[in-house]
């Protein structure tokens, strides 16, 4: 697949209809050719954008992706009535509407694939956005090397509209993300341990999943010293079976995201121990791992 892009310098007036026409063909057999031409017509402005950003670049069966969805006023004036909709993918299980990030209405308590998603009507002032999450799980068994693709549109009671769509790789392009989790590596606070969440409770760049480093030197609360060491089986084992709210509660001892403190935290302890955290691609000051 090759492709060509045309540029065409601004200036043009508004309801300008410009068309695009192109012919491919061998020159050792000119008769086999193929033609394609597209109209458009040029707007001053956009008043209404979506965009449509998918949180992981991949996906994998059982997998919770995200896709945050953001409609933005581009307008100096209030659009009124805006009205944001989605179509539900192919090879996605189903959505509960009960999902406590999913704000969304579906035609039941659930989202099935092929209908169509809405979100509440909503004036929106000029200037600003507002954004949502349509967070479903990959099915499982699915296709790997199948793309999933996400379309959605927005209209504001004018009859503005703006569309956005956004598709994902399904399978793992290992080159790019040594751990499968959907997370370049470019990015990626773990890049040895699958953590699509990306928490990291610390701030200090490497993600739990892989971060049993909880203090620093002589127990220090307050830093990492990039080793997991006495210090932090202690800090961990005075935050053990422990939820959040508990007087002990330390969330860079919940490893796994589960909101408590138990034996499969205990693992990645004793994974790491005596030797530091991560490795994650940019580790700041605060992990202490930065000379």
């Amino acid at each position: 697949i090759r492709e060509a892009v045309v540029m065409i310098d601004g200036g043009l007036l508004p309801s300008t209809t410009l068309e695009a026409a192109a012919d491919v063909f061998s020159i050792v057999t000119p008769d086999e050719r193929a033609r394609a031409e597209a109209n458009t017509a040029t707007r001053s402005t956009v008043l209404l954008s979506l965009d449509v950003n998918a949180l992981v670049f991949t996906v994998a069966d059982n997998r919770r992706l995200k896709n945050l969805l953001t409609v933005t006023n581009n307008d100096a004036f209030t659009r009124f009535g805006v009205a944001l909709k989605a179509r539900f993918p192919q090879d996605i299980s189903q959505l509960f509407e009960s999902d406590p990030e999913f704000t969304g209405d579906c035609l039941g308590t659930t989202c099935t694939f092929g209908e169509v998603i809405s979100w509440p009507l909503t004036d929106l002032p000029g200037g600003q956005s507002f954004s949502v999450i349509l967070p479903p799980t990959v099915a499982a068994p699915f296709v790997e090397g199948r793309l999933i693709n996400f379309y959605a549109w927005v209209e504001d009671d004018l009859g503005v509209q703006a569309r956005g769509a956004e598709s994902i790789y399904s399978g793992c392009f290992a080159v790019l993300d040594n751990d499968c989790d959907g997370i370049r590596d470019s990015s990626d606070n773990c890049l040895a341990v699958a953590n699509t969440s990306q928490i990291d409770t610390n701030g200090d760049g490497i993600g739990n999943a892989c971060d049993p480093d909880v203090v620093g030197q002589f127990g220090d609360p307050g830093s990492n010293n990039c080793l997991v060491d006495f210090f932090d089986v202690s800090a961990f084992k005075a935050a053990f079976l422990t939820i959040p709210g508990d007087g002990n509660w330390n969330p860079d001892a919940d490893m796994d995201d589960d909101d408590f403190i138990g034996f499969l935290d205990v693992a990645v302890l004793k994974a790491f121990f005596l030797a530091p955290p991560g490795p994650a691609a940019s580790p700041n000051a605060a992990s202490g791992c930065v000379p």
